[in-house]
C-alpha cells in the first residue's frame, strides 16, 4: 500500500505542479480580473460534476467491487446528460458565468464528468496506475495547450483557457474510455444496482455539495459583493493553500479504494489511524515553509495585480492544517459506505461558510472569505473526528502524530537515500 500511495503522491505532486502552472500563466496573462472570470468558469465546471455524480460519482469504489460493471455505466451516462439540460437552463437563467460562455461550460463539464465517472471505475478496480496516468495527462495536456495558444499564437484571452480544458479533458476521457471499455462492460439496466447508485450516490454527493461550496462559496460573495478582480486574488491564495492537501488527496485516494474493498472493520481502523497520523506529519511540514513565503514571492509569481496574497494564505493556513484530519475520516465512512456521516460534517461546515461569509465578506471582503473558511474546515473536522472516536476503539491522541512516528519516518528517508 505504501508503494501505491507513494506513487499516488508523485502523480498527484506532478499534476499539482502542472496545475499551479496553470494558475501561473492565467494570472500573469489575463491579470486579475481574467483570472477571476476563470475561476468562476472552474468552479461553475466543478458544481456540474458534483452534480452529475449524484448517479456514479465516487461511490462507484465502492459499488465497482460489489456489481457488474455493465450495471453501473448506463445510468451515470443518462443521468449526466439530464444534468447537462438542468444546468443549460440554470446558466441562461441566471448570469453565473458569461453568457457568451455558457455553451463551452456545458460541453466541457459533460466531457469532465464522463471522464471523472471512468477514474472512479478504474480506482474501483483499484486500477491505479491508469488512474493518475489519466490525471496527469490531462493536467500536462492544459497546460501545453496553453503555453501554445499565449506564447506561441499569442491568442491571450479566456477563449484560450477554454479550448486547453477542451484538450485536457478530451485526452482523459479518450485514456478513461479505452481502460474501462477494454474490459469489454456492457450497458445494461440492473434495477438492484440502480437502486443503490441512487442511494448512496445522493447521501455521498450531498457531502460532496456542501463540501465544494464551503470551499467555494466565497468566490461567488466575492463576485457580488465585490468583484471579478477579488475573485481572481482570492482564489490564487485558495490554489496555495489547498496545494498543501496533495498529501492527503494521495493517502485518501488509496485509503478510500483499500478500505471499499476490505470487509475487516478492524483493520480498516486501524489502517485509518496510522494514515492520519502520517498525514498530519507530511502537512506540518509543508505549512511551515509556504506561511514563511513573503508577499514579494507571490507578486512575483503572478504579477503586480496579486497584492495581499500572503496575508489570506495566513488566513487559510489553520483551517488547511486541521481538515487534513477530515481528510482521511472521511474517506474511512465513504469506504464503508456511511457516507452520511460525512454529509452531515460538510452540511455544518456549509452552514457555518454562510453565516459567516454573509457577515465577513462584506466588511473584510478577501480576508473574510479566508477567515470564514477556516472557521468552516475546523467545524467539520471537529464533528468527523469526534464521530470516528466515538464509533471506533480508537481515540483523539490515536490520531494525532507521535515521536515514533517521526522516527520511523526518518528512517524511511534514511533508508531512500541509501
Amino acid at each position: 500500500m505504501i508503494q501505491r500511495i507513494a506513487f499516488t503522491f508523485l502523480t498527484k505532486f506532478s499534476g499539482a505542479v502542472l496545475n499551479f502552472t496553470i494558475v501561473i500563466l492565467l494570472s500573469q496573462v489575463l491579470g486579475a480580473d481574467g483570472k477571476g472570470v476563470s475561476s468562476l468558469i472552474l468552479s461553475t465546471i466543478a458544481v456540474f460534476a458534483i452534480v452529475s455524480d449524484f448517479v456514479g460519482g465516487p461511490t462507484l469504489v465502492y459499488l465497482v467491487p460489489r456489481y457488474a460493471l455493465k450495471a453501473l455505466l448506463l445510468p451515470a451516462y443518462v443521468w449526466t446528460l439530464l444534468v447537462a439540460v438542468l444546468f443549460l437552463f440554470i446558466l441562461n437563467t441566471w448570469e453565473i458565468v458569461p453568457v457568451n460562455y455558457v455553451g463551452h461550460v456545458i460541453a466541457l463539464s459533460v466531457v469532465n464528468a464522463v471522464a471523472a465517472t471512468h477514474l472512479n471505475v478504474l480506482l474501483g478496480q483499484e486500477r491505479s496506475k491508469l488512474f493518475n496516468v489519466a490525471g496527469l495527462v490531462q493536467s500536462f495536456s492544459t497546460v501545453g495547450a496553453l503555453v501554445a495558444l499565449f506564447f506561441i499564437n499569442d491568442y491571450r484571452q479566456i477563449d484560450a483557457y477554454l479550448l486547453a480544458l477542451y484538450t485536457g479533458f478530451g485526452l482523459s476521457a479518450a485514456i478513461t474510455t479505452l481502460g474501462v471499455y477494454l474490459k469489454k462492460a456492457h450497458h445494461q439496466l440492473q434495477v438492484g444496482a440502480l437502486k443503490e447508485m441512487i442511494r448512496l450516490g445522493v447521501s455521498n454527493q450531498l457531502a460532496m455539495v456542501a463540501q465544494f461550496l464551503s470551499y467555494r462559496i466565497g468566490f461567488y460573495f466575492l463576485e457580488q459583493i465585490k468583484d471579478t478582480r477579488s475573485v481572481g486574488i482570492y482564489s490564487n491564495a485558495v490554489s496555495i493553500a489547498e496545494a498543501i492537501w496533495l498529501t492527503g488527496h494521495a493517502i485518501s485516494t488509496i485509503l478510500y479504494a483499500r478500505i471499499a474493498n476490505n470487509t475487516d472493520a478492524k483493520v480498516s481502523g486501524e489502517m485509518t489511524v496510522r494514515l492520519a497520523r502520517l498525514n498530519t506529519l507530511l502537512t506540518l511540514s509543508l505549512v511551515i515553509p509556504v506561511a514563511c513565503l513573503p508577499d514579494s514571492f507571490f507578486t512575483y509569481l503572478f504579477g503586480k495585480d496579486f497584492t495581499g496574497v500572503s496575508h489570506l494564505i495566513h488566513l487559510l493556513l489553520p483551517g488547511i492544517l486541521i481538515f487534513n484530519l477530515t481528510m482521511i475520516c472521511s474517506n474511512y465512512f465513504a469506504g464503508t459506505g456511511r457516507y452520511l456521516i460525512n454529509t452531515l460534517g460538510s452540511g455544518i461546515g456549509l452552514v457555518v461558510t454562510l453565516i459567516s461569509s454573509y457577515w465577513l465578506i462584506p466588511l473584510e471582503g478577501t480576508a473574510g472569505a479566508a477567515i470564514a473558511a477556516t472557521a468552516s474546515y475546523t467545524a467539520t473536522t471537529l464533528f468527523t473526528v469526534i464521530y470516528f472516536v466515538k464509533s471506533t476503539p480508537h481515540t483523539f491522541n490515536e490520531l494525532l502524530p507521535k515521536l515514533s512516528d517521526i522516527q520511523a519516518a526518518w528512517r524511511m528517508l534514511n533508508l531512500g537515500g541509501k
